[in-house]
């Protein structure tokens, strides 16, 4: 139960999410060690200058954390002299692993309990496709929604069809990855009784086997 409502959660490992927060963290390693030795060296000069201990702690401890990397780098840092330190540090590479482990969980929750654990992985992954549709149809130069010339309600919703129809369209074209020509994909879809009505207004009830040829345009399953 979750927001008063019963809701169904799938807990999985994205290997890609995995790879690149590993990727993330080898990076920040890469870089806080780089750092750390750098005032290590500093440290040690003959004639370093005196330092306050609570001032370089404070700076060591800004320099190691980062997410995911807490406790990853163990350091000491040790007065040798009045104002004079040693810095010592190394990779917890027990603590590296533990959280290599625990990397690129996705936790998803949805309210469609019909739904087997792939669709609902599928459906996750399908709503980059729709983010995708809605920033192409506020784009103000390419299927613009507006300006819109209309003031009636019925005009104004035949305009939005034309426009949402015309962006269907293009998006079923999409450019050849070698010279050539354009390509057009054809795809089976479950539609609501509305949209099937629109089908056989237009008389494309049957076009998936009797496609139709476009001038310079392939097509392909």
């Amino acid at each position: 139960m979750i927001w008063q409502e019963e809701r169904t959660l799938i807990v999985f490992i994205s290997e890609r999410l995995k790879s690149g927060q590993i990727r993330g963290i080898y990076q920040f390693l890469e870089k806080a060690e780089k750092q750390l030795r750098e005032l290590q060296e500093a440290l040690c000069k003959p004639k370093a200058r005196r330092r306050d201990k609570e001032q370089l702690e404070a700076k060591i401890t800004n320099t190691v954390k980062g997410q995911f990397v807490k406790n990853v780098i163990d350091w000491s840092l040790q007065e040798v002299s009045k104002g004079r330190f040693r810095l010592d540090f190394t990779i917890n590479q027990g603590k590296l692993g533990e959280i290599e482990e625990r990397l690129g969980i996705r936790i998803l929750m949805t309210d469609r309990h019909d739904w087997s654990t792939v669709e609902i992985i599928k459906a996750y992954y399908g709503q980059s496709m729709i983010e995708h549709a809605f920033k192409n149809l506020k784009n103000p130069y390419h299927l613009a929604l507006r300006p819109q010339y209309h003031w009636t309600d019925q005009k104004i919703k035949v305009h939005f069809f034309i426009c949402v129809l015309g962006y269907l369209l293009a998006t079923i074209l999409e450019d050849s990855k070698t010279r050539g020509s354009v390509k057009a994909t054809y795809r089976l879809e479950e539609i609501s009784d509305e949209e099937a009505s629109i089908v056989d207004a237009l008389e494309i009830t049957d076009t998936h086997n009797n496609r139709l040829k476009f001038n310079g345009v392939g097509v392909y399953n």
